[in-house]
């Protein structure tokens, strides 16, 4: 077997685990409607206070973050499932010179690999600042 051939099967391997781990949850949020969230208006009614918690419980809305619907600030710029696509994209070219149909220059899937470093140090710098 040759080193292109174990290297594209390395390459698979690991794209499979991206592809993988994009499905796990990453967290959940959960919150309650901004329209609905100002219950507060009905204060000058008798039993307000005791409606309103109940309310509020049965309003809240609870939603796991995943690879595939997670984004990073600002505007959701960095979507989490484009590392799936550069993994699956490096897999692809690893496969085409395995199989000897395209001699793939080994700068590009180290360039679609490496364009993933800004977007994991944008991420880092988010959640730490």
């Amino acid at each position: 077997m040759s080193s292109n051939m174990k290297s594209a099967i390395g390459v698979t391997i690991a794209a499979v685990l991206i592809f993988a781990a994009a499905f796990m949850p990453w967290g959940q949020i959960r919150g309650t409607p901004n329209s609905l969230a100002q219950i507060g208006h009905y204060a000058h009614k008798p039993f307000a206070d005791l409606l309103q918690q109940p309310v509020r419980d049965l309003l809240d809305v609870t939603t796991t973050t995943t690879g595939w619907n997670g984004s990073i600030p600002p505007g959701g710029l960095l979507q989490n499932w484009l590392v799936v696509v550069a993994a699956a994209s490096v897999a692809t070219l690893s496969w085409l010179k395995a199989t000897s149909v395209w001699n793939v220059p080994s700068a590009v899937p180290c360039a679609l690999a490496g364009q993933q470093f800004p977007v994991t140090t944008g991420r880092l710098w988010y959640l730490v600042s």
